[in-house]
């Protein structure tokens, strides 16, 4: 089932097989500034990522007809920048390396703490901003740099002309 707020700030994708857990998870998110969807189907979570950008994911590890792992290496096939937050009630370490390997962003053990899920988007909202920044300063110097170069050039090439006239 799909189910959608108004247009926020960060969007995230929530996926589990339980329609409680989907109902509970976006009772924590309503009230928050998230734009937030779910889906029980995770086929379905990988037309939802492909067609639309979510900033993160909110993943469950034990579902049907493939498991989180299964879906999120599917995704990483064509998706390595959307955060995922994956919960299970299961601790099993084969599973927790292997998401780790798929480079999620965090762990939630089931019954999920509202303060702890809320905490980490944030963390992912701060990162996400501050990687912005980043990039906007780092293109800001690459058009400085390129601006120099280019009057560098103009100069080194307007001094060999002078050179050439007046070495005679």
């Amino acid at each position: 089932m799909l189910r959608k707020t108004g247009a926020k700030k960060m969007k995230v994708l929530i996926v589990d097989d339980e329609q409680d857990i989907l109902d509970s998870i976006g009772r924590i998110l309503h009230p928050t500034k998230y734009d937030f969807n779910s889906t029980n189907d995770p086929l379905h979570a990988i037309e939802l990522i492909r067609d639309d950008f979510y900033d993160a994911m909110i993943l469950d590890v034990k579902m049907y007809p493939i498991d989180g792992i299964t879906l999120l290496k599917r995704i990483r096939e064509f998706n390595n920048s959307i955060y995922v937050i994956l919960i299970t009630a299961y601790e099993e370490y084969s599973i927790l390396e292997e998401a780790v390997n798929l480079h999620i962003y965090s762990f939630i053990k089931k019954p999920i703490e509202v303060k702890k899920l809320i905490n980490i988007l944030r963390e992912i909202e701060i990162k996400k901003k501050v990687l912005k920044h980043k990039e906007d300063e780092f293109a800001k110097i690459k058009i400085n740099y390129d601006r120099l170069k280019k009057n560098f050039e103009k100069f080194s090439s307007g001094r060999e002309d002078f050179k050439k006239k007046f070495s005679k």
